[in-house]
């Protein structure tokens, strides 16, 4: 390599937090605070949200039972690997896209009030 080009640009992979939804972003002091959706779970995602202090409490404890799901479902697949199959099994539009419908009625609902 001659000295005057360049390195070829070394591309960092991207964390699992960039990939992952971002929970609530507390505001204020009552309890309030600002969801920034995402397009996996809310079909009008991205999109902010500001949740009074109920909506963010369940919006946290949804959040708190997905990394416990999650865990859960890492224990069970070391008891038992065919439970490998249950993501796909879900992941089918069939079962997803309800799920998907019902949590963006949930989240138009929280704006009309907010």
């Amino acid at each position: 390599m001659s000295p005057h080009t360049s390195a070829p640009e070394v591309r960092r992979p991207r964390s699992l937090r960039t990939l992952l939804p971002k929970g609530p972003v507390a505001t204020k002091f009552d309890g309030s605070a600002r969801l920034t959706t995402h397009r996996f779970y809310d079909e009008k995602g991205p999109r902010t949200i500001d949740l009074d202090p109920g909506s963010a409490a369940i919006v946290g404890r949804v959040r708190l039972g997905a990394i416990v799901a999650a865990l859960a479902f890492v224990v069970l697949v070391i008891a038992a690997p065919w439970v490998l199959v249950l993501p796909f099994v879900l992941g089918q539009k069939k079962i997803r896209e309800p799920v998907r419908d019902w949590i963006t009625r949930w989240l138009d609902g929280v704006e009309r009030r907010s």
